[in-house]
């Protein structure tokens, strides 16, 4: 079994790599609704903050509110997936915040951005006496996310360096070499032990990652999860932490950036510094890496559960940016990244009622479709798995899932199309399982042999394995196919 993400942060602070005994009874569940996401990141929040005071051994049981959240949305999760769950007795904790939830929630229904501490005090006080001041503690930190909720942004026409704002004046090596992840931002062990084993592998000059740190991306989770992980993976593999370069997810967004924005000021200096949410980087033979920002119009509450959901688009300043990049590249010289889809085998983008194909993009594809030429390779996150689609989907040269870094997705939802109008390269690769989860996936781009290699990493539960190690999925020329395994 996982353990929950706070107790793992504790359990990483004080330096115990195995992580066992705070086992609970459900993988952690990370779910992308802006709200109970929010919750999530209140509570964890609230049990750090009571850390100190009262300080359970990391020889005890896990925190009954720790479970007691990743419990709610488990259930929400197996609620909205229309899967029965086994009937079991909600928990006092559950209850209470499952309560403390529905009054924060109704207020946020209500458009009312100045939520009111003191009305959800006194009714979590009708529903329970038991913790009362904890639960208040953890609406209260709720509150402080939600009100920051609203999207930070970097425009860069407000920028005197115009559009060459966003444009990372380091410049990489012609043979670089590229650690990606995505969805990554857990802070559990086994995503820290796959960078670790990456790193070790490969020395990356540079690390990029898709986006997402969960649950809600605040500042307290983007320090420990992300930057403070990548941090400690570096430090076990022995080397100094490469140039990390970083697109913000919907989770990212859903405490409105604050933790993103925080991480590009400390994760590079000088000539590496990332200025705003996109970035282009730039290597000595004149490729390009294009990262653009899907996540800032998919934080609303609820949204994407809507029948009328559409996939985010960018705004049109966005839009004029990434295409003065792509008209100045040559054919099949830029490297695009996004956390969102272009398009998905098995995931709907788009609501029933949307007047839209539900299998890709529209905005993102009538944006760009006319620089697709442009574009060798389009890696993107957000779903939580990995594929290589047919080469020349919608006109792109090679389109590649790689949202599998960290989160856990059981193993029973394969990779059956839903879509017959998205088929996958063949022989079709595949993650593994461990128990009934699917492996963790990452990548690395060679920019000296023009090679993309995909590695798998189990996920663990009580104890770490002692063989857990990268393993080999695929490898193939960006421009070209499949060739042999080179790890």
């Amino acid at each position: 079994m996982r353990v929950t993400g706070v107790l793992a942060a504790v359990s990483s602070a004080k330096g115990d790599e195995s992580m066992s005994a705070q086992a609970v009874q459900r993988p952690t569940v990370h779910v992308p609704h802006p709200t109970l996401s929010l919750w999530q990141s209140a509570v964890h929040q609230t049990l750090l903050e009571r850390q100190p005071k009262d300080g359970p051994s990391l020889s005890q049981k896990a925190d009954p509110y720790a479970v007691a959240i990743n419990n709610l949305a488990a259930t929400r999760s197996i609620l909205h997936a229309r899967m029965i769950d086994p009937a079991q007795t909600a928990t006092d904790e559950e209850r209470l915040l499952g309560h403390a939830l529905a009054t924060v929630q109704a207020q946020v229904k209500g458009h009312n951005r100045a939520l009111n501490l003191d009305a959800a005090r006194d009714l979590i006080r009708r529903f329970s006496d038991q913790d009362v001041e904890f639960v208040t503690s953890c609406v209260e930190n709720f509150i402080r996310y939600y009100i920051a909720s609203k999207p930070q942004y970097r425009d860069w026409t407000q920028t005197e360096e115009n559009l060459e704002f966003g444009v990372v004046k380091y410049v990489l090596p012609a043979d670089a070499r590229l650690g990606v992840i995505g969805d990554w931002g857990t802070g559990l062990a086994d995503a820290e032990a796959m960078l670790t084993a990456l790193i070790r592998k490969t020395r990356p000059t540079a690390l990029i990652h898709l986006g997402d740190v969960y649950y809600s991306g605040t500042v307290e989770e983007v320090r420990n999860s992300f930057v403070g992980a990548i941090d400690r993976s570096c430090a076990r593999a022995g080397v100094p932490r490469p140039p990390v370069f970083t697109i913000p997810g919907n989770h990212d967004y859903y405490s409105g950036g604050v933790g993103f924005y925080d991480s590009i000021e400390q994760l590079n200096a000088h000539d590496q510094r990332q200025q705003a949410s996109y970035f282009c980087l730039r290597t000595a033979d004149d490729w390009q890496f294009l990262g653009i920002d899907t996540g800032r119009y998919d934080h609303i509450p609820g949204l994407a559960f809507e029948p009328f959901y559409r996939a985010p688009h960018l705004d049109r300043t966005d839009v004029t940016w990434v295409r003065d990049k792509l008209s100045k590249s040559g054919d099949l010289r830029t490297i695009m990244l996004s956390h969102h889809q272009l398009f998905s085998a098995r995931s709907p983008l788009n609501g029933p009622l949307s007047f839209r194909d539900e299998y890709f993009n529209w905005d993102l594809k009538h944006s760009f479709e006319d620089f697709f030429p442009k574009i060798a390779l389009w890696l993107w996150g957000h779903e939580h798995s990995l594929a290589l689609f047919r080469s020349g989907t919608l006109g792109v040269n090679k389109c590649r899932l790689l949202g599998c870094s960290a989160f856990e997705l059981p193993a029973g939802d394969g990779y059956d199309p839903r879509f017959l109008e998205v088929a996958y390269d063949d022989p079709v690769v595949k993650l593994g399982m461990e128990q009934q989860w699917l492996n963790h996936g990452c990548a690395v781009i060679d920019m000296a042999e023009k090679v993309v290699d995909y590695f798998q990493f189990p996920s663990w539960g009580d104890s770490v394995p002692g063989d857990a190690d990268l393993t080999h999925l695929a490898s193939e020329k960006i421009l070209g196919g499949r060739i042999d395994k080179r790890y």
